[in-house]
């Protein structure tokens, strides 16, 4: 990297995974760096040392260090670039409405010469509306005052799943300074960048409805193991399930009633929420079978979920399930954290041993026990819902 890139200022706007793995690579590349709690509304200054020291946001945040702060305008005042990255709790037109309150925010403070990147999902003429604000709320014209770029990230990285751009002329150091933390050579024009990112999820969603649909449909263990043989690879989770569902509801905003694409997306969508219910359904179809009283039975959601991420589906997902299952069995016990002991099976405040069921929704966790042993049963939340 040219000695002329260094020191270059970066507002991260957004406490969330993808900001702070963003923060740690430009501060890698001798960038200044400021991440701002988008909901604490203050900025905090970062340095190499600590990105070092503190691998994630969670990591940072559960240290409870004390960092120098100050406030937002002043952070984003006069940066050279402004990585829009928050963390979104709701779900579809909500979810529009909250990304437009945050680029307000961001807009008051932007600064001539800047570069704006976008770092979320948007619907078709997405990328135009979020300029359309920027420009309305700074009073500067994009690309002749700012630069702005699309560049959606994959769930709880830093890598892009396409980059769009509208730039008028970066200068040369700048460019190269973007190329290296992106990792891209090649920036296409918002419009393709968006119909990019819509098939690229239409295609990686088809295999997975097609699954979800296909299992749903055999009535037996044998059935499923048959087809589990014939399908390998092909073991979604429920957490892998929902990692672009947050995208998915947002692209479908921007198609009109009667477009082939809208139905495509909607399919999608009825499907993978469906299968919600049906990891419900096949709890309660386990307590018959095993004839398990609901007031001795508890359940376990095994889901270790990354709080920090932007898209908020999976934390809305789990609230829903727990609901779900809450309807026929009182005691639900929901495991979010790294930490995969669920304590003694008996029943903290009766005394009373009880029937476990967990739940296992990521592949590769194994959840451990203390004290006495009672009956246990787990069930996959994969395409087949195996029960071990």
């Amino acid at each position: 990297m040219p000695s002329s890139t260094k020191g270059y200022l970066a507002g991260i706007f957004g406490l969330s995974t993808e900001g702070y793995l963003l923060a740690s690579d430009l501060l890698k590349n001798g960038c200044k760096v400021t991440m701002i709690d988008e909901t604490l509304q203050l900025a905090m200054s970062l340095d190499r040392k600590i990105s070092a020291q503190f691998p994630s946001v969670t990591s940072l945040m559960d240290a409870e260090v004390l960092l120098p702060v100050e406030p937002v305008d002043i952070a984003l005042r006069n940066t050279d670039f402004i990585f829009f990255t928050p963390k979104i709790r709701k779900s579809g037109d909500e979810a529009k409405t909250e990304l437009d309150s945050k680029i307000k925010d961001v807009a008051k403070n932007i600064s001539e010469g800047s570069v704006f990147v976008f770092t979320l999902p948007t619907y078709f003429g997405g990328n135009s509306r979020i300029i359309d604000i920027l420009e309305r709320i700074s009073g500067l014209t994009c690309p002749k005052e700012f630069s702005y770029f699309y560049v959606p990230l994959n769930p709880r990285t830093k890598k892009a799943i396409v980059i769009g751009a509208r730039v008028k002329k970066l200068d040369k150091n700048k460019e190269k300074f973007l190329h290296v933390i992106l990792g891209q050579e090649k920036f296409v024009g918002l419009a393709t960048s968006e119909a990019v990112l819509s098939k690229l999820l239409v295609s990686t969603y088809s295999d997975i409805v097609s699954g979800i649909e296909s299992f749903r449909a055999l009535e037996n263990e044998t059935e499923k193991n048959e087809m589990v043989s014939m399908f390998k690879k092909e073991d979604f989770y429920l957490t892998e399930i929902m990692d672009n569902l947050f995208d998915l509801r947002i692209l479908m905003s921007g198609y009109s009633s009667g477009d082939p694409m809208l139905y495509l997306l909607s399919g999608i969508v009825r499907s993978v929420d469906g299968y919600v219910k049906f990891l419900a359904d096949q709890v309660k179809n386990l307590l018959k079978l095993k004839e398990l009283k609901a007031s001795r039975t508890r359940i376990i959601i095994d889901w270790p979920i990354d709080e920090y991420e932007m898209r908020g589906e999976k934390v809305l997902t789990i609230a829903q399930l727990s609901e779900r299952l809450r309807d026929f069995v009182t005691e639900v016990h929901v495991l979010k954290s790294n930490s995969r002991s669920i304590g003694t099976p008996r029943d903290r405040t009766s005394g009373v041993d009880k029937a476990e069921i967990v739940l296992r929704c990521a592949p590769n966790t194994t959840t451990s026990e203390t004290g006495a042993t009672s009956t246990r049963f787990t069930i996959d939340a994969n395409l087949p819902c195996s029960i071990e």
